[in-house]
């Protein structure tokens, strides 16, 4: 196919369907779909194999592929597009995929819109701001766009949104998308932050975010696991989903972010020098740091053979190995939950929780600043903090040795 319809118009994407070896169910079923990559502009195929395989009938599976190919074929409709994150649409404007926008650019609506403003703000703030943070900002204001959007009101004109309006899209990110106060805390700000450049610039004269307030709740981490739990998932993860417990091995001996691992290539991996370089792009403190390979996972890293892949291939990919493909934001936390809720574990585990569980355990052995610098901490005082946070200080003594009434 050379990528053209037959009324001489680019194809963006082949809509997905089922491959199902001719209903042999031997086989791992999948559903599978095309797409234009932007960079390249070469259709690209992707293979979404999910749990289709675990429905031991065709029939079964069938249905099972059904909700896989209606999702997709849904999001790809509302302009997703596999090569950003799942957070990220197709867009002819400064809220849409640049490289996708002049490609495959769509007519602009002529209506001054609340996206028309968010898009000429990011076209002026661009240049003063970090890659990652014009992403969040594209991400943020694409969910108000959506949310207009299932109200009908994106084609209004932006004056026409409201107080009430601003206090509903809030609630429904708190309800619906349940979101932590602090998430929704850095909404408003943003949003503060744009209705004020548009009042400055005469586009509007009240910012309907101003009397909303977020009251502030502690935050709970999620818990570390004990011994018998760690030990039921290594078994269940270990033996079901190897890379999943290869990404859980990278949180529990270096302290990586599950935000940070899957952007993370075989380049940054030093075997010889046993550590691992996190690079300013992708960490969270926006700081290039490098943290140490403990043995045990040294060695268990050196089983693998990684040397054996390209080096510039994601150590977790969609292909359940080292990848061209990273995985999409939430991929590891989905996998992790389906383990979680087979051992009927609270949802304050967390995938997140196995970071926690190995800083709890390694702070009754390692020296303070040597776990300081592992868990890329700017001060001793964060690493007490964080480690009394996660219950790390309790005492041995007085679970033990209390003397009974």
């Amino acid at each position: 196919m050379n990528g053209q319809s037959g009324h001489g118009r680019l194809v963006i994407c082949i809509l997905p369907k089922l491959y199902n070896y001719s209903g042999d169910l031997n086989k791992k079923w999948f559903v599978y779909y095309s797409y234009r990559n932007p960079a390249t502009n070469r259709m690209v195929r992707f293979k979404i194999y999910d749990e289709i395989h675990l429905r031991k009938t065709r029939e079964g599976r069938i249905n099972y592929a059904k909700t896989v190919i209606e999702q997709i074929e849904s999001r790809l409709k509302n302009g997703w597009n596999p090569f950003e994150d799942d957070e990220q649409v197709i867009y002819d404007d400064n809220l849409k995929y640049t490289h996708l926008a002049k490609k495959f650019g769509r007519q602009r609506t002529s209506n001054k819109t609340m996206n028309y403003y968010l898009s000429m703000f990011l076209g002026e703030i661009t240049p003063n701001i970090a890659p990652s943070t014009y992403t969040t900002y594209k991400s943020k204001f694409r969910k108000l766009n959506m949310w207009l959007e299932s109200k009908k009101l994106d084609s209004n004109d932006v004056s026409a949104f409201t107080d009430e309006n601003a206090r509903q899209f809030i609630q429904h990110l708190t309800t619906k998308k349940k979101l932590s106060n602090n998430t929704v805390r850095h909404y408003l700000t943003l949003f503060h932050e744009f209705f004020h450049w548009a009042i400055d610039r005469k586009y509007l004269k009240v910012n309907p975010f101003e009397k909303i307030k977020i009251t502030r709740v502690a935050q709970v981490p999620a818990k570390f696991f004990n011994d018998n739990i760690l030990q039921q998932l290594k078994a269940r993860i270990g033996e079901s989903d190897p890379q999943l417990w290869f990404a859980s091995l990278f949180q529990y001996y270096c302290f990586i972010r599950p935000g940070e691992l899957r952007f993370l290539t075989l380049n940054e991996l030093d075997l010889h020098g046993a550590s691992i370089t996190i690079p300013g792009k992708i960490a969270k403190n926006g700081k290039t740091q490098t943290v140490v390979i403990p043995e045990p996972f040294l060695q268990y890293l050196l089983q693998l053979k990684l040397h054996e892949y390209p080096s510039h291939y994601y150590m977790i990919s969609r292909e359940g190995k080292p990848g061209m493909n990273r995985v999409s934001r939430n991929f590891l936390y989905n996998h992790f939950t389906k383990f979680r809720m087979e051992l009927n574990l609270p949802k304050d585990y967390k995938f997140y929780s196995f970071k926690h569980t190995g800083a709890v355990k390694a702070s009754k052995f390692i020296p303070v600043k040597d776990l300081q610098m592992q868990l890329r901490h700017h001060s001793l005082d964060q690493v007490d903090a964080y480690l009394r946070q996660m219950k790390a200080v309790e005492s041995e003594a007085l679970r033990n040795s209390f003397p009974s009434i």
